[in-house]
């Protein structure tokens, strides 16, 4: 069974610390402007920061720290997470960190030395997972492990003597490149 990480929890929307300020200002009825006279931030880069178009600088989360008493430190974590968050929205990072949970199922079943040498795989995971896929004819992992578990049956067959052992990884990657 797999545990439940709130590390790995990637929200529906990043919530910006922005959000956090607008909602304090609106708790105590305080404008942008009257905010922006007392921390000695300017009103267009604090508005900025409350739209969630710029990003919270430490010497902004002091001066707010003191005019909102809300701890710098929260301010700044909330930035951070955001930043977070929306790095684990990203499309390039969603199908990368896919494909390395894909590459470090495949890389304990295959040869990686042997179909690197001939050239299939090269370094980078997105490209060598769909390359490994080619080459053992099937679309997604699920399909390669059946492949795999199908072929380990069979592995006996290829045994050429009680005394000589045989890597079955090796020969299961060797036989699938033959074929590609």
């Amino acid at each position: 069974m797999t545990k439940f990480s709130f590390n790995q929890a990637v929200p529906f929307e990043a919530t910006h610390v922005g959000e956090v300020i607008k909602d304090e200002l609106s708790a105590r009825d305080m404008k942008q402007s009257e905010l922006s006279g007392l921390t000695g931030i300017q009103r267009p880069i604090l508005n900025d920061v409350i739209k969630g178009k710029r990003s919270l600088t430490p010497e902004m989360a002091l001066l707010l720290e003191k005019v909102l008493n809300i701890s710098a430190t929260f301010l700044m974590q909330v930035q951070a997470q955001y930043e977070l968050d929306s790095a684990k929205l990203s499309e390039r990072v969603v199908l990368q960190t896919k494909m390395l949970d894909v590459w470090n199922v495949l890389k304990e079943q295959i040869n990686t030395l042997f179909l690197k040498k001939v050239g299939i795989i090269n370094g980078n995971v997105i490209e060598d997972v769909k390359r490994i896929f080619d080459v053992f004819s099937v679309d997604c992992l699920d399909s390669f492990l059946e492949l795999k578990a199908k072929e380990k049956e069979l592995s006996y067959y290829y045994r050429k003597s009680d005394k000589v052992t045989t890597n079955p990884i090796d020969i299961f990657s060797w036989k699938y490149y033959c074929y590609y």
